[in-house]
């Protein structure tokens, strides 16, 4: 019975790290190792790390997009200047890596980006079920969906959008932590 239990504890601090693990790399799984900035620089994915992620699908020929990157971009950086945990990364469409790179450098995208070309574009589109552009899908810390809707909220709820998607992430965050939290007695 002494060795069941130890096995029991071992397997379940082995399936804990696994956990936290798939958890902390979500952003290697979705993205890759690294990411550009807009000069083409090379960017380790763990800067993602921690914060909440809005992976924005646009491209530089879509009217749409032309239209709702310098709001987003705005935003960005009210929150960058705020030191608030959030950052995105562009999910292009454009037709070449140079078109990509000139869109960013245009509107004055400070963001990430996926390299251009990678597969795993796909896949996110797919993940996301994302059929047009531009959308703004918003994960948490964890790789968590916190919504789909992230264009719309910019839009309409400037001010308050970063705080609700904080808001939602701490709501996800809390049923795990009060799991382990012991109950209390009142």
């Amino acid at each position: 019975m002494k060795l069941q239990n130890i096995l029991l504890a071992v397997c379940t601090g082995l399936l804990l790290t696994l956990s936290a693990t798939a958890a902390a790399d979500w952003q290697q799984e979705f993205l890759g190792a690294e990411l550009r900035d807009a000069n083409g620089g090379t960017v380790p994915v763990e800067r993602l790390k921690g914060k909440i992620v809005g992976l924005y699908f646009s491209a530089h020929w879509c009217p749409p997009c032309r239209k709702f990157t310098p709001e987003l971009v705005k935003f960005y950086d009210q929150l960058q200047q705020q030191k608030q945990p959030f950052e995105i990364v562009l999910v292009s469409s454009d037709k070449s890596e140079k078109e990509m790179y000139n869109y960013m450098q245009e509107t004055k995208m400070k963001w990430l980006a996926l390299p251009y070309g990678r597969p795993e574009k796909k896949s996110l589109s797919q993940k996301f079920s994302v059929t047009g552009i531009p959308a703004l899908v918003i994960l948490d810390a964890t790789g968590q969906t916190i919504t789909r809707e992230g264009r719309a909220e910019v839009t309409t709820n400037s001010a308050g959008a970063f705080a609700k998607w904080e808001k939602t992430a701490s709501k996800e965050a809390a049923p795990a932590s009060k799991e382990a939290a012991p109950a209390s007695k009142e």
